[in-house]
């Protein structure tokens, strides 16, 4: 049996618990929807008071809904999908993966001092770019896409092509998304993860 040090055990509590039980849930959903509540709690073993608690919590936030499915013969069942109408915000982090950092940074900064070559690699860059962020676009219909990373430094020489391809790979009759730089500096990927740590601890303070 392996030792453990009891200087640093956590037990488990009620607010742990239940953490793990709301990311549980909405994971079904997201996963197998259309689903029932009951279908839920018998393949999670979770109470139906639990499903349903967390259900209406995730559906007073705007991320689930409610609708009717086809009857077998009896009441039709209610089943739970992710909602994807409404207000809905992308942020896009871009990092290099087959060039080192400090050559896209020099990269940058040789466009920004008009090197024509950089600019155009650059520009092409953010022709790629708008392909990705235009299947995000017709997949979850955003009102804003936000951009991140270090290629937003050189903003004033890709938004013209980052947009116009956005634009012209988007199928028509889909809403246009505004695509917006970013005004987080560092790195937005992990002052967002530690928003949502400080938010859960302040709630958690405000709550005792």
């Amino acid at each position: 049996m392996r030792r453990i040090d009891l200087r640093k055990v956590q037990a488990a509590n009620p607010h742990t618990i239940r953490d793990i039980n709301r990311q549980i849930v909405p994971n079904y959903v997201r996963e197998k929807e259309p689903i029932s509540r009951a279908t839920i709690a018998r393949e999670t073993a979770l109470q139906r008071s639990t499903i349903s608690e967390i259900v209406e919590a995730l559906t007073g936030e705007g991320l689930v809904e409610e609708g009717e499915g086809k009857s077998t013969g009896g009441r039709r069942p209610t089943l739970l999908r992710l909602r994807t109408v409404g207000a809905i915000a992308i942020g896009v982090n871009i990092t290099p993966t087959y060039t080192s950092a400090p050559n896209f940074a020099t990269l940058i900064e040789r466009a920004l001092d008009g090197e024509q070559e950089a600019k155009a690699a650059l520009t092409e860059t953010a022709r790629y770019l708008g392909i990705g962020i235009s299947n995000l676009v017709v997949g979850f219909s955003p009102e804003a896409v936000i951009v991140g990373g270090a290629i937003t430094q050189a903003w004033p020489l890709i938004e013209a092509a980052l947009t116009e391809k956005i634009e012209r790979s988007v199928r028509r009759g889909l809403p246009s998304a505004r695509i917006l730089r970013s005004t987080l500096n560092g790195d937005p990927t992990l002052m967002g993860a530690l928003s949502l740590v400080l938010a859960s601890k302040f709630a958690g303070a405000a709550t005792a």
